[in-house]
């Protein structure tokens, strides 16, 4: 049965109870918060003869307090990835893992940077709108009980503690089944640290009944100074790592000249004791008979004619072969840079014959005696 609290604040009232003693004492024989305010509420609505203005929440109907609070999680999401990403990044560099490598047939570039812009266009656009949450909620636009601002939190945490319990369980089962790799335990804890950050932060967010309550100014100060520290000193690491755009972009094309030149030593290998993988189009002998010299030309017989639309590096300049002996050639390119300033910055630089040189520079090499045993002709000076 509904109890009527009514009479009993009217007697404390006149015995001079201040409203949050009321509210305390009610409280203390089992009425909740919401159930002490509102008694409180109605004595003073019977004292005054007349209802207090109702307002009606705005942000379980505003369609803009729901986009906002999505908007906001979908950036915290998508940033965290971010900053993950450039961690990873961070720990390949640490321990070696992840450098250039010019001596792959397949290299087509050094790094990958969508991590690094991503954290660059993001950590301003999650900080604008953790502000303006934060001011909507001080000054009532948003309630501090909204539905779309509980539940969209709510899936967020849950989301950061499923994330923290997995990384958890992998971490264990890999020193369970033995010792897990100094990559793997790096990025793990790193992870799980920064996503317990922000789950410690949401929920003192969430539990927020008025403005100040839990948030206080120096934590929320405090929170965005460290997210704008932590991405520019990621961000920093990998621009410095990597380069300025034109230096990695420069990194590509001459990675790229050596693949091709290596694809077209490749095929010349292979054509030389193999007739069979000469293009079907221009075979220039019978199968299975071996060419005793090197063509002069490379077209048409070891590239086909795609390749030959192709045989330009990057900045269009077209690759040079020439036949220096029945069975030695050279291979040619202008690179942009030369093999020791590569080495200098610590990136992996291909093996002889493939050392160059700043500017034009030829490759002179023979087919390999057992093409079966590598994939690189060798050197005629070897």
């Amino acid at each position: 049965m509904d109890v009527d609290a009514g009479p009993w604040i009217a007697e404390a009232k006149a015995a001079g109870a201040a409203d949050d003693t009321i509210l305390l004492l009610l409280k203390s024989k089992g009425w909740n918060d919401a159930q002490a305010r509102q008694a409180l509420a109605e004595h003073y609505e019977r004292s005054l003869g007349s209802q207090a203005p109702s307002r009606r929440s705005g942000v379980a109907s505003n369609p803009l307090d729901g986009f906002l609070h999505v908007l906001f999680i979908g950036v915290l999401i998508a940033w965290i990835f971010a900053l993950l990403g450039l961690w990873g990044e961070q720990v390949d560099q640490w321990l070696a893992l992840s450098r250039a490598s010019f001596n792959m047939p397949g290299f087509q570039g050094s790094y990958n940077r969508s991590s690094l812009a991503s954290a660059v266009i993001l950590t301003p656009i999650l900080l604008s709108l953790g502000g303006l949450l934060h001011k909507r909620l001080r000054l009532g636009v948003t309630d501090f009980s909204s539905g779309v601002r509980l539940w969209v939190f709510s899936l967020a945490l849950l989301i950061g503690v499923g994330s923290i319990i997995g990384f958890l369980i992998a971490l264990l089962g890999s020193f369970l089944t033995g010792s897990p790799g100094a990559e793997f335990v790096l990025n793990s804890v790193f992870a799980v640290a920064l996503i317990a950050a922000i789950v410690v932060y949401l929920v003192l967010w969430l539990r927020s009944r008025r403005p100040g309550h839990m948030l206080t100014p120096p934590i929320k100060s405090g929170a965005a100074i460290a997210a704008i520290l932590l991405s520019a000193a990621l961000s920093g690491a990998s621009l410095f790592r990597g380069g300025l755009p034109d230096e990695v972009a420069r990194i590509q094309r001459d990675g790229q000249r050596i693949a091709d030149l290596m694809e077209a030593a490749q095929r010349i290998n292979l054509a030389f004791y193999n007739a069979d993988s000469l293009p079907a189009s221009a075979e220039p002998v019978e199968p299975g008979i071996e060419i005793t010299e090197l063509p002069e030309s490379l077209a048409p017989t070891i590239l086909s004619d795609r390749d030959l639309r192709l045989w330009k590096d990057p900045n269009g300049q077209p690759y040079t072969y020439r036949r220096t002996g029945p069975q030695s050639y050279e291979l040619c390119g202008v690179f942009e840079a030369s093999w020791a300033d590569y080495d200098k910055r610590g990136l992996d630089v291909p093996p002889k014959p493939w050392v160059f040189e700043a500017g034009e520079h030829c490759f002179p090499l023979t087919p390999k005696e057992k093409p079966d045993s590598g994939l690189y002709p060798i050197s005629v000076m070897n």
